[in-house]
């Protein structure tokens, strides 16, 4: 009986026999996500929503604080923050779509289980909440770009009363500073364009720029000014006093404060401190617990009595209030940094926090190969059975390298050195530091051996073919023969003379393509002929606004522009030619790395990658989607918990489980039974049966089913 994989190849084999030109690309499976933790953490309905860059992880908050991954909402873009408005039952978020310095703020329904676009404004930028919402209204931004939503009508409209810098709001009451004539100013804004003077107060705010207006309960608001808040009286919604200040210089650049149970007020700064006051009474707030956690905080949400902190490279932390002054913490979540991954022959390598492993691309199983020596990596390299790995510094002036053995798991050596990797090109590592370009071997002793260096200012370094290295700099092009290791070529800047840098150039035949890169927008991209390199022809050229880069595909061009889908043209040869075909890939492309050998291309960003399966029969791309399940479990062996992580694809969206059983084949506990959408997902399970009892030593296997259907099945050892 054949498999639908053999069929789809078969089929592709007949097309070939009949000359119809096409590649056929398979989906193959997305293997690696990538998350950071950014700001912008918020609740709804028992729900907790987090910012992690590209997407937003969407929690259960058990009855205990603890939090169940519910689902993740792919976004596709760089998320600044997320804001929700419960009444309206909306998420809003500030995303920066590529186009720097541009800002677009987005905004979805909340749904069941999902997230859906309602709509997105024009470019923004946000100072310091995202969205100001009011009884009908959400207002959007700053008054240089302001306009709103109106909850009744669901549309966007412009606003043509001339607020100041809006402070924030709350219930059907609009905060705004006058920096002119320093006065903080209430509205009542029952209609937007013709509000009601409430109060007004004399004061020169220390940042406006980072200034919050919060409600504290239904007599008071505050409004929180770098290191001090201003506390105000309210009486009734038309009846606003000035009460008292609160100075808190020791603390330097807090957080949004919220008032927390039994009048306790946390207040967190990015530094990490923390501090809760009794603020009883409001003249006079007493500081009852603090303590330093020494770690960059992002963003902060109190729910009822739990405390949720989202840190750039750790996670979600977790506080029971009621055990304070402890700093005991949990942590939810799971942090895989940026740039971390390499793919060589048919193998992926992944650098984690804690560890470094193998991918097998075949069966999606993953095994360890080491501890890791760095938290991160910025990238990967492989030469013969060494693994290299480079984490760069950004605030010191070296960089850390580890060269790892393949055939044995271990790790060889580390070491720091200013330079900073870029390719490695017959078994020679090409690095740059300074106005250097250098070149090194790996000498018996698992060190960095320098052979040779050339003079280039500021150079930006590309492959250029298999021999040879293209170094663009301030002054100049080269081209640096990597067995010989001298200058071949010296173009003297013919090729970039006005351009910022170049980005990877692309050969092919006797034709060379150009990209130009001119901060902030423009890209002006060229093609030579370069059958005689002492003498390059320009052909043709074209501006894109954009960032692009060009791949070689047999008799194909393909051409990526991060969020854009990719485009395919057939060779150019006199002049840049109209594309065959866009074929949206459905995510953020960085840089490809195409394996003619495996029939793969993989798609890099710095939060995702993506691979695919294509069979090469001509001019034309055909998606054709593969079901594919990843089902594992981190760590295993295992001792008290395990993480369960596995993906969910379009074959099965309705209700899904996630069963773990004993040798005997009887259930030991349900972990997941409901319907998710498609996305990757992770669970832990802690050990216990369906009683919540810790079970045995021994093997355990897992199941995951849609409607009573197999999906894919796992194995795991528990350890005691």
């Amino acid at each position: 009986k054949m498999t639908k994989k053999a069929i789809f190849f078969l089929i592709l084999l007949v097309m070939i026999i009949l000359q119809i030109n096409s590649i056929e690309i398979e989906y193959e499976n997305t293997w690696s996500r990538f998350t950071l933790y950014n700001k912008g953490i918020d609740s709804h309905n028992n729900k907790l929503y987090v910012n992690t860059y590209f997407s937003i992880e969407i929690y259960n908050i058990l009855s205990n604080g603890d939090l169940e991954l519910d689902y993740i909402h792919e976004v596709n873009d760089f998320i600044q923050d997320l804001q929700i408005d419960a009444d309206a039952n909306m998420l809003y978020t500030l995303v920066n779509e590529h186009n720097y310095p541009e800002y677009v703020l987005k905004a979805y329904d909340i749904c069941e289980n999902e997230l859906v676009f309602c709509f997105s404004t024009n470019s923004m930028y946000s100072f310091n909440d995202l969205i100001y919402p009011v009884s009908h209204y959400v207002i959007l931004g700053q008054p240089d770009q302001l306009e709103c939503y109106n909850k009744d009508t669901q549309q966007i409209e412009d606003i043509t009363y001339p607020y100041q810098q809006i402070l924030g709001s709350f219930e059907n009451t609009l905060v705004e500073y006058d920096s002119l004539n320093t006065n903080i100013t209430f509205y009542n804004i029952d209609d937007i364009n013709n509000p009601t003077l409430i109060y007004q107060y004399n004061h020169e705010l220390i940042d406006y720029s980072y200034c919050y207006v919060r409600k504290v309960d239904d007599n008071h608001c505050m409004l929180i000014d770098n290191q001090e808040i201003a506390l105000f009286y309210i009486e009734n919604e038309l009846n606003i006093y000035f009460d008292s200040f609160w100075d808190f210089t020791s603390i330097s650049r807090f957080r949004q404060p919220f008032t927390l149970v039994d009048d306790q007020l946390y207040i967190g700064n990015l530094e990490g401190e923390n501090f809760v006051f009794d603020v009883s009474d409001y003249n006079s707030p007493v500081l009852l617990y603090e303590w330093n956690e020494d770690y960059f905080m992002y963003d902060y949400f109190v729910y009822e009595n739990y405390l949720y902190q989202s840190k750039y490279r750790e996670g979600i932390w977790f506080y029971d209030l009621n055990e304070l002054p402890s700093s005991q913490y949990e942590v939810f979540g799971q942090y895989f940094p940026p740039r971390s991954t390499g793919y060589f022959d048919g193998v992926i390598y992944k650098n984690y926090p804690d560890h470094i492993s193998k991918v097998n691309m075949e069966t999606y199983e993953e095994e360890l190969i080491c501890d890791a020596p760095f938290d991160e990596s910025w990238s990967i390299h492989k030469i013969n059975n060494l693994l290299i790995v480079f984490s760069l510094l950004l605030l010191h002036n070296y960089n850390e390298y580890a060269i790892i053995d393949l055939n044995t798991n271990t790790i060889l050596n580390t070491f720091e050195i200013p330079d900073r990797i870029h390719i490695i090109q017959n078994d020679r590592i090409i690095t740059s530091h300074d106005n250097y370009v250098k070149i090194y071997e790996i000498n018996g002793d698992s060190e960095f051996e320098l052979l040779t260096e050339f003079v280039a200012d500021s150079p930006y370094i590309n492959e250029f073919d298999e021999n040879h290295i293209w170094v663009s700099h301030t002054t100049g092009d080269f081209l640096i023969n990597t067995i010989d290791l001298e200058i071949d070529y010296d173009f003297e800047d013919f090729f970039s003379p006005e351009s910022d840098w170049i980005a990877k150039p692309l050969k092919y035949d006797d034709r060379l393509i150009i990209c130009n890169v001119n901060f902030p927008n423009e890209m002006v991209i060229k093609l030579y002929d370069i059958n005689d390199l002492s003498n390059p022809l320009l052909l043709d050229s074209k501006i894109d606004s954009s960032f692009c880069r060009y791949y070689c595909l047999d008799d194909l061009i393909i051409e990526i522009n991060r969020l854009e889908p990719i485009v395919v043209y057939n060779k150019f040869e006199d002049s840049f030619t109209d594309p065959i075909q866009e074929i949206d890939l459905d995510t953020y492309n960085e840089w490809l790395v195409i394996d003619e050998e495996r029939n793969r291309i993989l798609s890099f960003s710095l939060f995702y990658c993506k691979s695919f399966l294509y069979e090469n029969t001509g001019s034309e791309l055909e998606l054709i989607y593969e079901k594919s399940t990843k089902l594992s479990n981190y760590p295993n062996p295992f001792n008290p918990e395990t993480t369960i992580s596995f993906s969910v694809q379009n074959e099965f969206p309705e209700n899904t489980e996630l069963i773990v059983y004993n040798l005997k084949g009887q259930k030991v506990k349900q972990l997941i039974n409901k319907p998710l959408s498609n996305g990757d997902y992770s669970i832990v399970w802690d050990g216990s049966d369906k009683d919540n009892k810790q079970v045995s030593s021994g093997v355990y296997f897992y199941q995951l089913k849609s409607e009573d259907k197999l999906i894919a099945n796992g194995k795991c050892l528990l350890l005691k």
